[in-house]
């Protein structure tokens, strides 16, 4: 599996992107973009995994918005995992 970061609690954080008035994240288990309403905008969502045996189906996932090409973001508190 890739590497992806970790919140302090253990919890997946993936990168999400602005399209259309919605957010959408890449799930590397089930291979598709997952969708979520932009509603809060960061933070953590329940997955939409087609994958029945992902890790993301019990534990969620964080997203983090990746910021527009004009503002500057940084990830914090968070734990690159192999």
């Amino acid at each position: 599996m890739a590497s992806e970061a970790i919140d302090e609690d253990g919890t997946p954080v993936l990168l999400a992107k602005r399209k259309a008035g919605t957010l959408h994240v890449w799930c590397v288990y089930c291979r598709r973009e997952h969708q979520h309403g932009i509603g809060g905008g960061s933070g953590h969502r329940v997955a939409h995994c087609a994958d029945r045996d992902s890790p993301y189906r019990r534990s969620g996932y964080v997203l983090y918005v990746v910021p527009q090409r004009s503002q500057a973001g940084y990830f914090a508190n968070l734990t690159l995992v192999t």
